[in-house]
């Protein structure tokens, strides 16, 4: 049976200790790296956004945001009433205000919209690949 010395033990423990912080220095740069790529999503004002909320299964919906508060992350969306079903998706103003105050964790992304009619204003999505949510 070998007897490791103490200055054996402190030599063992003291290059496991450089090799853990090097793995840290080394994972807290390539965080750095990821933060730079990944996009923080701030929505402002106006923005239009799809959401989602959990009933039985996820339903998504499109509105525009009225209000942000940044301080909590916070969204007050106005919603546009979705009519059709895939292929044929419209989104019209609905005739009483249908208002909520979301979290960011509920908003998907932004999307964009395109007007097909002004009277009543009927908008349809601009990005086909949008409509695999609907």
């Amino acid at each position: 049976m070998k007897i490791k010395t103490e200055k054996q033990q402190n030599k063992v423990g003291t290059s496991q200790t450089d090799d853990f912080e090097s793995k840290v220095r080394e994972y807290e740069s390539l965080l750095c790296e990821n933060d730079k790529k990944v996009k923080k999503n701030e929505y402002k004002t106006g923005d239009t956004v799809l959401t989602r909320y959990y009933t039985k299964s996820w339903k998504y919906y499109v509105g525009v945001i009225e209000n942000a508060y940044l301080a909590t992350r916070k969204y007050t969306i106005n919603y546009y009433k979705t009519i059709g079903r895939k292929g044929n998706v419209k989104f019209v103003v609905p005739k009483r205000k249908d208002q909520d105050c979301v979290p960011e964790v509920s908003i998907v992304k932004d999307i964009e919209l395109l007007q097909i009619n002004e009277d009543p204003d009927e908008y349809v999505l601009m990005n086909d690949s949008d409509e695999i949510y609907f």
